[in-house]
């Protein structure tokens, strides 16, 4: 399916590679909002509202177009966590729409949704969901986790009939919910001068992982042959070193202490680029040693030379030794950094994605194109989601990090 990912041009901070979703300002942070995941049963039937009969015909809450002062559209997450509060409606006036946002998993309000969000997470009886769904419907699936980490609890042949768009951290996605973001400043705001950011490090690479089996790729076999070479401090479950949790400030003083960060992700999948890039290694003012997807992926997202990435060497020696000369040479090593006097990164936790009225209102805004006929021009019918070819063969499985 067609997948289009644009950034306006006439904002102020400029999104590399940012989503489609919403002519507003990306840095708007007033309204953060977040995803709280409960520990209660799953509902009984009767919860579900299974039982009470079969929902038909659609009610929607509003039919309204562009310019109709009633056009409400509401958006209901079919899960056990919210976006900060269960319901809320957002004012959209650059689409003359409101954005009503709902945290249920009643077939009455399905009933009325224009869209509804499901998490791969999500354990329902999906038979019975499906059968209420309604004619002209969206149904968006969302996750933040590779496909090889992220199975469905519903996976079965039907998940290709479901989804009609994705909201992923993949940059095709219809609605992209990435792990940071890099954002170029007005040319008015440049920064000169220069800073010796090798100064202020007094340890060389660091590396914290609290999986040390689970990947597609030997991740563990990695770090431990790379030591042979180099000294890594190894923090968290895989390694005899301790970044304490409770005392995020300590921990991150820890790591700002390193000059390298190993940001190997535990899936070689497309897109597929985490808190371990953005947090551990940008946003800490260390240089990420990355391994997952592809440089090409890499270069779409993140700041210009800001990162090395393990496939450009032919073996571990060759990557050792840039290492070395990076770490007796200050200017090279300070060229990583260059891209701070132009723009800045912003690093999304699993809790804290998007301002909350930019992120709704651009889904509305994506649900009105679907209703206007010129926009839908050559579209007739709504496009289904390829689960199997467009998500989970996104991903490889190498035996060997020097055998592509």
């Amino acid at each position: 399916m067609a997948h289009n990912v644009n950034t306006p041009s006439s904002r102020i901070l400029y999104a590399k590679n940012g989503p489609d979703i919403t002519d507003y300002s990306a840095s708007a942070v007033d309204e953060r909002f977040s995803t709280r995941t409960e520990t209660k049963d799953e509902p009984s039937q009767q919860q579900l509202g299974i039982g009470i009969g079969n929902v038909k015909e659609s009610s929607l809450a509003t039919k309204g177009g562009k310019g109709q002062k009633d056009c409400v559209k509401q958006i209901q997450l079919w899960s056990k966590f919210g976006f900060a509060s269960p319901e809320k409606e957002y004012e959209c006036p650059n689409i003359n729409c409101k954005a009503r946002y709902i945290c249920s998993t009643s077939y009455e309000m399905l009933a009325t949704s224009h869209a509804v969000i499901v998490h791969h997470k999500s354990k329902w009886i999906w038979e019975d969901v499906i059968r209420n769904r309604l004619d002209g419907q969206i149904w968006i699936y969302m996750t933040r986790e590779s496909p090889i980490h992220s199975r469905p609890k519903w996976s079965n042949d039907r998940t290709n009939i479901a989804f009609n768009w994705s909201m992923t951290f993949r940059t095709a996605s219809e609605i992209t919910i990435p792990y940071g973001r890099y954002f170029e400043m007005a040319p008015e705001n440049f920064q000169s001068g220069n800073r010796n950011w090798a100064a202020e490090k007094t340890r060389l690479i660091a590396w914290m992982a609290s999986n040390c089996v689970t990947s597609s790729w030997p991740r563990n076999t990695f770090v431990k042959n790379l030591q042979k070479f180099l000294q890594v401090d190894r923090y968290g479950q895989c390694g005899n070193l301790k970044c304490p949790r409770n005392n995020a400030e300590k921990c991150d003083r820890l790591l700002s202490s390193h000059k390298f960060y190993l940001a190997l992700e535990n899936s070689e999948c497309e897109d597929y680029i985490t808190e371990k890039f953005w947090n551990n290694g940008l946003s800490k003012n260390i240089v990420p040693i990355v391994y997952g997807t592809t440089r090409k992926d890499y270069e779409k997202v993140a700041p210009p030379h800001s990162f090395i990435h393990v496939s450009d060497f032919k073996n571990m020696t060759d990557l050792a030794d840039y290492i070395k000369y990076l770490d007796q040479n200050d200017t090279a090593y300070n060229e990583y950094f260059d891209w701070k006097k132009y723009g800045f990164v912003e690093h999304y936790n699993r809790y804290q994605l998007h301002s909350a009225k930019d992120f709704f209102c651009g889904i509305a805004k994506k649900l009105m194109q679907v209703d206007d006929p010129v926009l839908r021009s050559g579209k007739p019918q709504l496009e289904i989601l390829d689960v199997k070819n467009w998500w989970k063969a996104s991903c490889h499985h190498r035996k060997s990090i020097w055998s592509p």
